[in-house]
């Protein structure tokens, strides 16, 4: 038999300050269970496009952009809708075959956005395929 602490967070949520005994492997596995909840890491998906839900309501989600040549705009779908609001998104261009191309971003939403990707020497829409990354976080 061993026996685990836990302290309270700091903001005064979690589980509280105490001794659970383990006597069995169901109680190790209420043990995590507990800790999980209380850090709300039930809440994600570790993917390409992925989220992760924060312990104070907030969602950080993020994803690839795989932007056409010659297309205008790419309509990017957060992988779960923010509850309430998207907070603020970022874009970054991987750098490959149109290695002077930068992202603006429009029309956001609780469920997605739009990428426009511009060659920034010439503010025209590239004419190879361009790839990146983006990062968006709401609640």
């Amino acid at each position: 038999t061993s026996a685990r602490t836990l302290n309270i967070l700091p903001d005064g949520t979690g589980i509280g300050i105490g001794k659970i005994a383990e006597t069995s492997n169901l109680l190790d596995v209420a043990w995590n269970a507990r800790i999980r909840g209380a850090l709300s890491l039930d809440g994600s998906l570790m993917s390409q496009n992925g989220y992760t839900k924060l312990p104070n309501g907030m969602i950080l989600q993020w994803g690839i952009i795989t932007a056409p040549m010659n297309q205008y705009l790419t309509s990017i779908t957060y992988p779960i809708a923010f509850p309430n609001y998207t907070r603020s998104v970022v874009c970054q261009h991987n750098w490959d075959a149109a290695r002077n191309v930068v992202y603006t971003v429009s029309a956001v939403s609780k469920t997605g956005f739009n990428v426009h990707p511009y060659f920034t020497d010439s503010n025209a829409i590239p004419h190879v395929d361009s790839f990146g990354y983006w990062i968006a976080i709401g609640h």
